[in-house]
């Protein structure tokens, strides 16, 4: 059975240039940029860096101490 080829490295790419616009235009603003500027740059760091792990590790860290054990 033939691999299904990737998707990632168009991800990645794209990705990428959203990151290089939120900066440019971060970089535009006079003084603080926008909170939602913000928190958009964040969330495509936190993508980018999910992208960056290794497979097969899970991503979502530990669960919080309040939680039950399954």
């Amino acid at each position: 059975m033939a691999q299904q080829p990737t998707r990632e490295p168009t991800i990645r790419m794209q990705l990428l240039a959203v990151q290089t616009s939120l900066h440019a235009e971060a970089c535009e603003a006079e003084g603080k940029p926008d909170a939602r500027l913000v928190r958009c740059a964040h969330r495509v760091d936190e993508a980018l860096a999910e992208l960056n792990r290794p497979a097969g590790q899970d991503v979502r860290g530990q669960p919080p101490a309040d939680w039950p054990a399954p």
